[in-house]
């Protein structure tokens, strides 16, 4: 007797909440002072975007953390009808102190460039440090 099996179609990704709150609280647990602020109505963005967005807020927190002496943090999610817009703000220190590479840096560019976003860090000018991102709701190709 055979047996034919069937090739179930690949489903389509679906689009779910931008998840942050277990990074923000996570970071908090270990005594970083983190304020989330939030723009705007939430929307429902492509799972690369989610991840995406996750890695460079786990990055930069992760970076405010280990070279701006644990200084606090605003992260503000801002959502837009196409795009979705974080930014990641210390207010002392920067994020890379300039021994070895920006391994961080440069990672996070490419998790925004991977879904079709992009990607800005430096000082704020006011002797902070910030990362800026802006990614699509749906990564090119999607």
């Amino acid at each position: 007797m055979r047996v034919f099996l069937r090739r179930s179609k690949k489903p389509e990704p679906e689009l779910g909440v931008l998840q942050l709150d277990e990074l923000i609280q996570a970071a908090r647990t270990t005594g970083h002072v983190v304020e989330l602020r939030e723009d705007g109505t939430c929307c429902q963005v492509a799972p690369a975007v989610n991840t995406a967005a996750s890695q460079i807020v786990q990055e930069a927190l992760a970076n405010a953390r280990l070279f701006a002496g644990g200084a606090p943090v605003t992260v503000v999610v801002r959502y837009e009808d196409d795009a979705v817009e974080l930014s990641v703000a210390n207010s002392r220190g920067a994020a890379w102190n300039g021994r070895g590479r920006p391994h961080g840096l440069n990672g996070m560019r490419e998790s925004a460039r991977d879904c079709g976003g992009s990607l800005e860090a430096g000082p704020d000018g006011r002797g902070g440090f910030i990362v800026r991102a802006r990614l699509p709701r749906e990564p090119l190709g999607a």
